[in-house]
C-alpha cells in the first residue's frame, strides 16, 4: 500500500472519529442532527455516488455535511446554507476543526433567497432544512441538479405526521410534505424512492 493511499486512509478514519465526538456532543446539547437511520442511507447512497460538488440546505452544526465529505470524492467541496447565525458559527468552527475549511463554502441567509440566486450544478443535494418549504425549494434544487445527480431528502414524514392528521398547528407543512412527495414520485425528470426507514427518506436520481 503506497504512504499517499495511507495517508488517505488514516485522514478518513480521523474524520470519522471526530464526527463520532461530534455525534455525541449533539446528543448531550439535545441538537437535532440527522438520525443513525438516515445516516446509514445517506453512507451508503454518498458512498456509491463519490460526489464532487455537493450543495446542502440546512447546514446546523455542520456534522452531516462532513459526513457526506468524508463519503465523497476526495476533492468534493460542499456548499452548505443556514439562516440560524448561531448555528452557522458553530459549523464554521465544527469545519475548521475537521480540517474542512478549504473544502466547504458556507452562507449565512435564507435558504429561498439564496438558492434563487445559485449558479452552478451539482451532483449531490442534501435537504434537511425547514420542511414546509420543501415544495417551494424543489424547482431550484431540480434545476441544479445534474443528470444523474442524487436529491437526498431528509425528514419527509416529519415525525410521522405526513400519514396521520397533524392537528391544526402543523397542518401546512403536512400538505406541503404530502405535495412535495408526490411530485417527486410523479417528476418524469426523477427517478424516487422513498424510504420508511427513519422519519421518513426520499432519494431521487436526476434522469439523463
Amino acid at each position: 500500500m503506497s504512504g499517499k493511499r495511507k495517508d488517505k486512509q488514516k485522514s478518513l478514519r480521523t474524520l470519522k472519529e471526530l464526527l463520532t465526538v461530534l455525534r455525541e456532543y449533539a446528543a448531550v446539547r439535545e441538537i437535532p442532527i440527522i438520525g443513525e437511520d438516515a445516516e446509514r442511507v445517506l453512507s451508503a447512497v454518498a458512498s456509491v455516488k463519490r460526489p464532487k460538488k455537493i450543495l446542502e440546505i440546512g447546514t446546523a452544526i455542520g456534522y452531516s455535511g462532513a459526513f457526506i465529505l468524508a463519503h465523497a470524492d476526495q476533492d468534493a467541496h460542499l456548499y452548505t446554507m443556514d439562516k440560524d447565525e448561531e448555528a452557522v458559527a458553530t459549523a464554521r468552527e465544527t469545519f475548521r476543526e475537521l480540517k474542512l475549511t478549504d473544502r466547504v463554502t458556507v452562507y449565512s441567509g435564507d435558504a429561498g433567497d439564496i438558492l434563487k440566486n445559485l449558479t452552478g450544478m451539482y451532483d449531490f443535494i442534501f435537504l434537511d432544512g425547514p420542511k414546509g418549504q420543501y415544495l417551494s425549494y424543489f424547482p431550484h434544487l431540480y434545476e441544479h441538479l445534474e443528470p444523474g445527480g442524487v436529491l437526498f431528502c431528509d425528514n419527509v414524514y416529519f415525525h410521522g405526521m405526513t400519514n396521520a392528521d397533524p392537528g391544526h398547528k402543523n397542518r401546512t407543512i403536512h400538505t406541503n410534505l404530502r405535495e412535495f412527495l408526490n411530485v417527486l414520485q410523479t417528476h418524469q425528470g426523477l427517478t424516487t424512492e422513498v424510504l420508511s426507514c427513519g422519519d421518513g427518506i426520499a432519494v431521487s436520481v436526476k434522469n439523463f
